[in-house]
């Protein structure tokens, strides 16, 4: 049995055991104070407007929606993705709770066309950690057929995600990711401080013989190559690590632009 598979039994058993009274009473509750919560929100905006205060094109951080409106007599599965949207922890949780299927995908809103938009995945993409661990805890699948073995959740934190953010999904990851997968997956797709990061958290910079974050990233297609590898040699990269027997600049000929290639040389050379 995998970890999903039992944190969905243990899931079950709770709710035979509760039932779904209590979510229903809750959602009566949310409803009678839905307007009164809609009418209050609206003096901040307006407060801060009369005392001069810009409030358009604030980046504000995420903040749970208030009293969003369940929809018994609709699919529950599409008002998950829409509480999701709306950073609603509790509508999700209560979703969830009546039944809601944890491994639905709306594949007509995918995200991108190389991903399959699990509800992990879309928490992730607002970087809604608290959201996240409600999904984590009704066994909500990370990850999918395609791509296959990859923790979506964590991907999507490794592209938007400020760090904390990203290093909680991956404390709480599912899949057995090695930590030089994980500082890889880095390389190729996140940005700097998402990098430096990690390696501040403690993942590796290489294994000795077999594998290193250099390497990696001489390889990687991005413009900002560079100077991730010389963020890398800052955190401690050894510029002299051997792969397959071969010094990390000569195992790179071939495999990577003779400007990269020097640029390790040079930093193997100062450092010997």
């Amino acid at each position: 049995m995998t970890i999903l598979d039992e944190r969905a039994e243990e899931m079950a058993t709770r709710l035979q055991a509760s039932g779904t009274a209590r979510v229903r009473g809750r959602i009566a509750r949310r409803r009678r104070t839905r307007g009164a919560l809609t009418a209050l929100a609206v003096v901040p905006l307006v407060a801060l407007a009369a005392w001069g205060i810009g409030v358009a094109g604030r980046t504000p951080a995420v903040e749970p929606a208030r009293g969003m409106e369940i929809r018994l007599d609709e699919p529950l599965e599409p008002q998950v993705v829409e509480a999701i949207g709306a950073g609603d922890v509790d509508a999700v949780r209560d979703l969830l709770a009546l039944g809601a299927d944890p491994a639905y995908v709306d594949e007509d809103g995918a995200a991108t066309a190389d991903v399959v938009p699990t509800l992990a995945y879309r928490a992730m993409l607002r970087c809604d950690t608290a959201v996240l661990r409600v999904l984590d805890e009704h066994g909500a699948p990370r990850v999918t057929l395609w791509p296959p073995d990859e923790d979506l959740a964590v991907r999507a934190a490794m592209t938007f995600c400020e760090p904390e953010a990203l290093l909680e999904a991956l404390e709480a990851s599912p899949m057995a990711a090695t930590p030089e997968r994980v500082v890889a997956l880095a390389v190729e797709e996140a940005d700097l401080l998402a990098v430096n990061a990690l390696i501040a958290a403690g993942y590796p910079t290489e294994i000795e013989g077999r594998w290193s974050a250099l390497a990696s990233a001489a390889q990687a297609a991005r413009a900002d190559r560079e100077e991730l590898i010389s963020l890398l040699l800052s955190l401690g990269a050894d510029p002299a690590a051997v792969i397959e027997g071969e010094p990390i600049a000569e195992w790179l000929v071939g495999r990577t632009s003779s400007g990269v290639v020097d640029q390790i040389a040079e930093a193997a050379e100062v450092a010997s």
